[in-house]
């Protein structure tokens, strides 16, 4: 999940950790879902977070 106003870690170092990943494994890359949330995204929203991780099964 990258988080779209996250300043503890910013979408810019998100993407370059998620691009990284994808880089050690290049037949299994990330499915990155952006969620309009900050760092504590998961816990101030957690039904979309919730919703965007069922999506993924």
């Amino acid at each position: 999940m990258r988080l779209a106003e996250d300043f503890g870690i910013t979408p810019a170092v998100q993407d370059y950790m998620i691009r990284k990943a994808d880089e050690l494994t290049p037949h299994n890359p990330f499915e990155v879902r952006t969620l309009a949330s900050s760092h504590v995204g998961y816990f101030s929203r957690p039904r979309v977070f919730a919703e965007a991780l069922i999506d993924l099964l």
